[in-house]
């Protein structure tokens, strides 16, 4: 394998756990504001959630993840450390194993002999090779990624070698024969990326390339408040990302990644709950707000108590 073929499989695997992710660069409002269904009022603070039903099950526990490879990020606080190696089962967004991947390739570059030279024109690629270059992507990924793969690329931190929080918290599970699940099948969850239109797809890359500089800079902001376990802010710095410029395509795209998805994670997670003893990491957005994970769990009967 050579050096460059062995950079892009890491930068795929990165940009697959990004779409597994996180994604507090998304855009901000979708539809009818989905940023107010996760607007928090309460669970304004905290990482890790205890999660506690009526029965004498152990309880298990909620971790908001990042989706970076920053070592502040990627080495667990000891109250995090310690609730995952009580727990029995680790589930993350989906499983990711050989299927998740081959799935997520699929929806991240064309497979139909279009290139994103021909999709997008030739000015936006010119400003597209540029950016990612900048970002340390080779233009042969370039050329065959969809336009909002790349975007989602671009829109986050540079790739430094590391694993991903997610990644990282799913190889330790397998290494310490802790049982592993997901909570959406890999078709699943990439559909909120696959399905948009592709002229949606080309106004968000547009925007990606165009404040680029301004999204890699509110990175910076969004790690601060993360490192600080800071929920609101963390939607009040998803709310302000440049790609609200995209209106409607953002408004849509944004209901799906994120407020849908909660409700069909919160269904996926009642039997790990009530049999008890499990570690659930998810995106750190999916937490807060009435449309947020933490608030639905209460909806259902759960106790939900901040542990970290």
């Amino acid at each position: 394998m050579s050096a460059e073929t062995a950079f892009s499989l890491r930068a795929v695997r990165r940009a697959a756990a990004l779409v597994v992710a996180l994604v507090l660069a998304a855009p901000a409002a979708a539809l009818q504001d989905p940023f107010a269904a996760l607007e928090p009022t309460v669970h304004r603070h905290g990482l890790l959630w205890r999660i506690e039903g009526s029965s004498q099950a152990a309880p298990s526990y909620v971790f908001g993840t990042m989706h970076v490879d920053d070592p502040e990020v990627v080495n667990l606080a000891p109250p995090v450390d310690s609730a995952f190696r009580a727990a029995t089962r680790v589930c993350t967004e989906v499983k990711m194993d050989y299927e998740a991947l081959a799935v997520q390739l699929q929806a991240l570059f064309f497979d139909d002999g279009r290139t994103l030279r021909e999709v997008a024109g030739e000015p936006l690629y010119a400003e597209t090779v540029a950016v990612a270059e900048r970002h340390g992507l080779p233009e042969a990924m370039v050329n065959i990624s969809k336009p909002m793969a790349m975007a989602f690329m671009l829109s986050m931190p540079p790739q430094q070698g590391g694993e991903v929080l997610d990644v990282r918290l799913y190889g330790r599970a397998l290494r310490e024969g802790k049982e592993v699940c997901g909570l959406e099948t890999p078709q699943e969850q990439i559909g909120a990326l696959d399905s948009l239109p592709l002229d949606q797809q080309l106004l968000l890359l547009q925007i990606t390339v165009t404040h680029y500089a301004e999204l890699q800079a509110m990175l910076d902001d969004l790690l601060a408040v993360y490192l600080d376990r800071d929920l609101a802010a963390m939607v009040a710095l998803a709310r302000s990302s440049p790609w609200d410029e995209s209106g409607d395509a953002g408004r849509a795209f944004m209901d799906r990644l994120v407020v849908q998805r909660n409700r069909l994670m919160v269904e996926r997670m009642q039997p790990h709950l009530q049999e008890g003893g499990s570690f659930i990491a998810v995106g750190a957005l999916h937490l807060p707000g009435e449309g947020g994970i933490l608030r639905l769990l209460e909806q259902r009967g759960w106790r939900v108590k901040k542990e970290w």
